[in-house]
């Protein structure tokens, strides 16, 4: 299931990166961050009777986690084609910044499990530059399980409902990121299947 998750990602990237390079240089399109709502619910509206928002109900792991460019599901956010072709044409193997590697003062990811979706806050233009030539890593520590946020809210592929009084939070914009929303669903229903089925040490 994590293989469709890369599909689905792969997808928004391809249409992200396109939409940019017919631009005149800024883009007019606005972060795909989930916390503006325009490929996910806003993050601070209520999700449960006692307002809950997705901050409340997430989980903050406390691990490291190294995503791989060149193949894990990574949403940048790049705005101005000048600057992605800057810095394309700037990083990489015998050009002037030599090859793609993490700058941890600049580069700030965050992963969600169980679907292993990574959201770029910082640092787009040039991580974008790191996943089309499908090269480098970037280590994060912020990491959040959003499993809970399953028992509270479910998508239809046309709206994301609230599940307590089946309201609807907001449409689907994208597609593909719902998609990757509901097989993170599958993931966890998988993983609490296999831990229940689990056999005790004796």
């Amino acid at each position: 299931m994590l293989d469709v998750v890369r599909l689905l990602a792969r997808k928004v990237q391809g249409d992200l990166f396109f939409k940019l390079l017919c631009q005149k240089d800024a883009s007019p399109f606005i972060s795909i961050l989930p916390t503006n709502s325009h490929y996910f619910f806003n993050t601070s509206t209520p999700l449960t009777i006692y307002n809950e928002t997705f901050d409340d109900l997430v989980i903050e792991c406390k691990t490291k986690s190294k995503i791989l460019l060149n193949k894990d599901a990574v949403l940048p956010s790049p705005w101005s084609r000048s600057r992605l072709v800057k810095t394309l044409s700037h990083i990489g193997e015998g050009r002037q910044h030599g090859s793609w590697k993490q700058d941890k003062q600049n580069h700030y990811v965050q992963l969600w499990l169980p679907m292993r979706l990574a959201w770029v806050k910082s640092g787009n233009h040039s991580i974008t530059s790191g996943i089309i030539q499908s090269t480098g890593h970037i280590e994060t520590h912020n990491v959040l399980d959003i499993s809970k946020i399953y028992d509270h809210v479910t998508c239809d592929g046309i709206n994301y409902i609230r599940k307590h009084d089946n309201k609807v939070i907001a449409p689907v914009y994208s597609v593909e990121i719902a998609a990757i929303f509901e097989i993170g669903r599958m993931i966890k229903d998988e993983l609490n299947s296999s831990t229940e089925h689990e056999i005790p040490n004796s």
